[in-house]
């Protein structure tokens, strides 16, 4: 006869079982409070993403704006310098006329009424005109007006001018003084009459019969504007919704930054310098171009910021937008939810302890009793969470499906707890998951798989988590059986948008291999052709689908770099010089810098920058080997195969048959062998190339 339990015993053990469920819960608890977090954190770096592309696409249009000013007057005076009978005059009047005289009156001198002439138009045309009245004197610098082009010996004395034009300051002096025989120099922005921002341009004239060097040089055009005008308002972005939004360049010198636009509190052109501090959303954008990130600016004030580097320049554009305006309801949704969260988990959890710390003063029955108040409390938990959860014991028994799972298979919680899994899911799937389970409990970690299904007529992708439980908790079964928790998160959405991510990419790409294949009548499809090789190629090498996509993106963007050669070369019937073949052959490179900075899921950059490496170390990286990517070596031999049987100007298409042999005469020289035997095989088992 057996010995009677002692009621005491029975209350240890469901004190500790009460406790292993307390413990669950707090975990549940803990997860779900940390899984808030995340989620809210993740949604805050989203629209902190957006924001940097929207402050990206901002800054780079108006970066390229004033580029192009700045080039556009250098561009001008180059036209001045460059006319044919300003040359011819100029050296005329200069070689009849003594530098350090001065010039006649302009009535008086044929040559200096035509150069005054031509210089008023030019000035007028190209804005390099004062803004203050000033006596009519056409051979010296006054000190009353702003802007003005005028022709300088090479003595840097003044021959004539425009009108009456710039003021003779010592700076303007030093910069003429200090200018570089035979070249171009510019004085960058400073503060003119009246602390109007000005800019200055010196421009070398060359002799009409001799060369652009520096021993022919007769003279220089100078010409001085204001910018403000001109300028200022390029930094200005139409039609931009934010109040806050900022655009403005600054520059480095002598340890400040020196702002040298208007700025939005009222401040003047050059006359802000602050010391240099990294919580300066100016510093920031000076020491970091083309990144993102949150700093102060001139006031103090919490803004998203980037920035730009002005080429031929040491300016530096700044845009920014205030941080309360662009993320405001972005940080007031991630508070809410973090909150919201927590006060519930911590109810939940409050609960939860104060039922465990009264089941322990009372009778067994009692607390049997809080078994079920427990596990309708943990249901309560599992309900409200977004993801479908089921336990699932090792012999394909549902134990436990909260209202998500219940829901997807168009059932009850409690219909589905002590059903076979095959009743619900049929025969293949329970027989799957029952495969999964013996894999996870045998190994006792946790394994993730995707699973792409059909509901409601839509495809959808789900993640589904499988971890395993070695004991199932007695509040979901009457044994002690172990199982697994499946967690399936619907991942659809993020799915969706990373493939259309790569839609986007794929057309991207398609779009640049057509605008660089129609500019060479002769090359047409190239690029296509050599990025389906390079895919075949691939898979005939039994690569790894990553390394095979980014054989075929890289063959296909191989020539990219042509839009940088002029397109007569491509229709040049004769043989092409050193210089040309150069240019072309460089532009692969140039073609990599271009794509440098793109995401792709292969290194499709670093291809094309190997792609003219040779196998024995004679390419320009001087990379040999196993060095060079195997991708790299697959689009090179692709690339001259397509070039060799495709006709060109000067020559037309070789025979198959002849570039073969050719190809594999170069084999342990330009190609690997295993790459050549491989493209060979290839070429001739598949009757053609398919590349057509």
């Amino acid at each position: 006869m057996s010995r009677p339990r002692h009621p005491i015993h029975d209350t240890f053990h469901i004190k500790i079982r009460i406790s292993l469920i307390g413990l669950l819960v707090l975990i549940v608890g803990i997860l779900s409070i940390v899984a808030a977090i995340r989620s809210a954190d993740a949604e805050y770096q989203r629209d902190l993403k957006i924001w940097e592309m929207r402050l990206d696409t901002v800054a780079d249009t108006r970066a390229g704006e004033v580029e192009q000013w700045l080039g556009k007057q250098m561009a001008e005076l180059e036209a001045v310098a460059d006319n044919l009978s300003l040359r011819l005059y100029l050296t005329e009047y200069l070689s009849e006329v003594e530098p350090v005289q001065g010039p006649g009156p302009v009535d008086t001198v044929p040559q200096l009424t035509f150069l005054r002439n031509y210089l008023a138009l030019a000035a007028s045309r190209a804005g390099f005109v004062g803004m203050l009245p000033a006596p009519d004197v056409p051979a010296n610098i006054p000190t009353q007006n702003e802007a003005g082009i005028l022709l300088l010996s090479m003595e840097r004395q003044p021959v004539v001018a425009s009108g009456p034009v710039v003021p003779a300051d010592g700076g303007m002096q030093s910069f003429i003084q200090n200018a570089e025989r035979g070249r171009t120099a510019i004085r960058d922005m400073y503060l003119g009459p009246r602390d109007i921002p000005m800019m200055a341009w010196l421009v070398p004239v060359f002799a009409v019969q001799g060369d652009p060097v520096p021993e022919s040089q007769v003279g220089w055009v100078l010409g001085v504007k204001p910018v403000s005008s001109e300028l200022f308002p390029i930094l200005n972005f139409p039609k931009l919704a934010e109040k806050s939004a900022e655009t403005y360049l600054v520059r480095e010198r002598e340890g400040v930054i020196e702002y040298l636009s208007p700025t939005r509190d009222g401040g003047l052109p050059l006359k802000r310098r602050l010391d240099k501090n990294d919580i300066l959303a100016a510093v920031f954008a000076s020491q970091q171009p083309d990144h993102f990130s949150i700093r102060k600016n001139y006031t103090m004030t919490d803004v998203l910021v980037t920035g730009r580097r002005i080429a031929g320049s040491d300016w530096v554009l700044v845009h920014t937008i205030a941080k309360n305006e662009a993320l405001q309801d972005s940080e007031a949704r991630r508070s809410w939810r973090i909150a919201s969260w927590i006060i519930g988990i911590a109810a939940v959890l409050l609960l939860v302890f104060s039922i465990w710390a009264h089941g322990t003063s009372v009778r067994f029955q009692q607390l049997a009793e809080k078994f079920k108040s427990q596990e309708a409390l943990l249901r309560l938990v599992t309900d409200n969470e977004p993801d479908a959860m089921t336990i699932v014991d090792q012999d394909g028994v549902y134990r436990f499906a909260n209202r998500k799972a219940a829901t997807m298979l168009e059932t009850t919680s409690d219909e589905m707890a002590g059903r076979r899994v095959r009743h619900f899911l049929g025969q293949e799937k329970a027989d799957h998951l029952h495969d999964v389970a013996q894999e996870v409990l045998a190994a006792q970690e946790a394994r993730t798989d995707i699973e792409r299904r059909e509901e409601q007529g839509k495809q959808k992708v789900f993640l589904s988590n499988y971890i395993p439980l070695q004991h199932i908790p007695h509040i979901l079964t009457d044994t002690i059986s172990a199982g697994l928790l499946v967690v399936e998160q619907d991942i659809t959405e993020a799915i969706t948008e990373r493939e259309r991510r790569e839609r986007l990419l794929r057309n991207l790409v398609d779009k640049l291999v057509l605008m660089v294949d129609s500019r060479d009548s002769h090359a047409a499809y190239h690029s296509e052709r050599v990025g389906c090789l390079a895919e075949a190629l691939a898979f005939e090498l039994n690569l790894d689908n990553v390394l095979v996509e980014t054989a075929q993106v890289a063959g296909k963007l191989m020539n990219i770099g042509k839009v940088l050669v002029p397109p007569k070369l491509f229709a040049k019937k004769g043989k092409l010089t050193d210089a040309e073949h150069s240019q072309i052959v460089e532009s692969i490179q140039a073609g990599a810098d271009f794509l440098d900075g793109l995401e792709f899921d292969g290194p499709v950059v670093e291809t094309l920058r190997q792609s003219q490496e040779r196998w024995n170390g004679s390419g320009p990286l001087r990379k040999k080997g196993d060095e060079i990517l195997i991708t790299a070596q697959i689009i090179s031999i692709c690339n001259a195969y397509v070039a060799m049987i495709s006709p060109r100007a000067y020559r037309p298409g070789i025979e198959r048959e002849q570039v073969l042999k050719q190809l594999m005469e170069l084999s342990d020289k330009h190609y690997q062998r295993r790459i050549v035997a491989a493209f060979v095989s290839y070429i001739e088992n598949s009757g053609e190339d398919r590349t057509a």
